[in-house]
């Protein structure tokens, strides 16, 4: 067996064990539904997106055959060199992690609204085969258009509307055929096709809710009341103008930006520099005040967006400190672990990249056990600005860029092979997303923090350990058993000693055991999926 076939089975199987569950739930168990109604309720109703969740299983086992996914519109130049495809990451791990937020729901609006977003995760799954230059038995295709028949048939029974739905449908497939292109075209060697799927899919899932909760504002009669979702926490608004604004101006002025950077790498321009970098921080500043600003006063409706506490107050100012002694840590005692700009792995880069991940973890786990809703926003405004950091780190925009560029050159490895430096992002976006998403069910802090917990002490654990004294490989891998074995032992002693019960012993056990061997025979960017991957496990037991 290889590494992808392993990592096959060790996705595969917690996803099945999910869509079996979905298949027996009774009706009256489902949010919203009981008694005569769940009674008369079509069977299609509550069984469709678990059998839809098996089909993509099914898909996922057809395409690990094939040793590459290239679509439409690119080739292999546009690929991560000597990055594993990565099909079964890109097909499976996104519908998996909705299915047990979905399974986790227990309030009547937040399931309704999330079925949709299932739903659609699960009519995108086929598309991403659909759309691969690569040759599908007639087996494969039939299984594809099911698994498409049965999220458009969630779609449609769920929405009252009809042209809301076939609205939704093509909104969202016509949203993924424009993002995954443009992620691979743009950003060339950032990304395996496996990460760009997950990616693809997290931008369409978080562009429809923002679609949804900006009509909620504007034209609040033409949304179906399953889907409206009118209840929304300001947070929640804040990470949609945030990081949709922050993307809107680097596609707004990436003429400016492009001229700016020819202008930085040209002699005799400097003057001209000047003023093109200029030009760039005022009209991002005036995109933020005439278009960002009044999209988030609609969304909020003029409310307070929260209420200062004097536990913010001192997160802030902990926070404040914890970057300071970080950073001046990194340049004063990061040359002590040597120089290494070549990709590639190396003892020194990789000392110097987990020591980010160390600050990651006494930066955000105090934070999210004293204020979950300020760690929430925080994760929003730090990707937002990390997102316009790097615009001017990439196009070395006057007067910091070139020295951001030269700063991070120390932690570029394997991974940042494109024009982007991508893992910051995904380290910070790893953290993130488990504390987003468990605000849906409402789970103990548990959830909450695996990605900080997996990525902060376990995948640096795993990586150390491994490195130094990691001798035994595993099949087809180079990944090492001590270092698997590292990463389990660390996760589930850090989750014990934050929330000791015997309750709960045989769960982090599980979790701490899947999620390690996802790391050890998975290739994809371990700051993108692992948490992603946690945040299931956890939901689903």
């Amino acid at each position: 067996m290889t590494s992808t076939t392993h990592e096959y089975a060790v996705v595969a199987s917690p996803a099945l064990v999910s869509a079996a569950v979905g298949l027996l739930r009774r009706p009256e168990s489902i949010p919203g539904i009981s008694g005569v109604v769940a009674e008369a309720l079509p069977l299609v109703s509550h069984v469709i997106e678990p059998i839809a969740l098996i089909g993509v299983i099914v898909v996922a086992w057809f395409a690990l055959r094939r040793k590459e996914m290239v679509f439409f519109g690119t080739d292999q130049k546009h690929y991560r060199p000597n990055a594993e495809a990565g099909t079964t990451v890109g097909l499976l791990l996104t519908p998996f992690v909705m299915m047990t937020l979905f399974l986790s729901i227990r309030d009547r609006a937040v399931a309704q609204y999330f079925q949709l977003l299932l739903d659609i995760s699960l009519l995108l799954a086929p598309i991403k085969g659909f759309i691969a230059r690569a040759h599908q038995s007639l087996v494969e295709r039939v299984i594809g258009l099911g698994v498409f028949a049965c999220a458009a048939s969630g779609i449609w029974f769920l929405v009252e509307s009809k042209f809301v739905a076939v609205a939704v449908m093509m909104g969202s497939i016509l949203a993924y055929w424009m993002i995954l292109p443009s992620l691979l075209c743009r950003l060339q060697k950032s990304f395996s096709a496996g990460e760009a799927l997950v990616l693809s899919d997290i931008a369409v899932l978080l562009l429809v809710d923002a679609v949804i909760s900006t009509l909620a504002q504007l034209a609040p009669s033409v949304l179906p009341s399953r889907i409206g979702l009118r209840q929304r926490h300001a947070i929640h608004t804040f990470m949609h103008v945030l990081i949709f604004g922050m993307l809107f101006i680097g596609v707004v002025l990436h003429p400016l930006l492009r001229a700016v950077r020819s202008a930085s790498s040209t002699e005799g321009q400097e003057k001209r520099h000047i003023h093109l970098s200029l030009a760039f921080f005022a009209a991002a500043a005036g995109i933020v005040a005439f278009i960002i600003r009044p999209w988030t006063a609609l969304l909020l409706g003029g409310k307070e967006p929260f209420l200062w506490r004097a536990v913010r107050y001192f997160l802030l100012a902990y926070w404040s400190g914890a970057i300071y002694l970080g950073v001046e840590g990194a340049i004063r005692y990061l040359s002590l672990f040597g120089s290494s700009k070549a990709p590639g792995p190396s003892s020194a880069l990789n000392m110097r990249r987990k020591y980010f991940h160390a600050m990651a973890v006494l930066m955000f786990v105090p934070g999210y056990i004293l204020d979950a809703e300020l760690m929430h926003l925080a994760f929003s405004v730090s990707i937002s600005a990390l997102i316009m950091i790097e615009y001017v780190r990439a196009f070395r925009v006057w007067p910091v860029g070139a020295e951001i560029h030269s700063f991070l050159q120390q932690f570029v490895d394997k991974w940042d092979q494109g024009p982007v430096v991508l893992s910051h992002l995904y380290l910070l976006l790893g953290c993130a997303l488990p504390v987003w998403l468990n605000r849906i069910p409402d789970k103990t802090f548990r959830a909450g923090l695996g990605g900080i917990i997996v990525l902060g002490i376990g995948d640096s654990m795993a990586s150390i350990v491994g490195y130094r004294i990691g001798k035994t490989k595993w099949l087809n891998s180079s990944k090492s058993v001590e270092g698997t074995v590292a990463f389990c032992t660390s996760v589930f002693l850090c989750f014990m000693m934050m929330d000791f019960t015997l309750r709960g012993v045989a769960q982090l056990l599980f979790v701490s055991v899947m999620t390690g061997l996802f790391e050890a025979f998975s290739d994809q960017n371990d700051n993108l999926v692992i948490p992603l991957f946690s945040v299931a496990l956890f939901n689903l037991f």
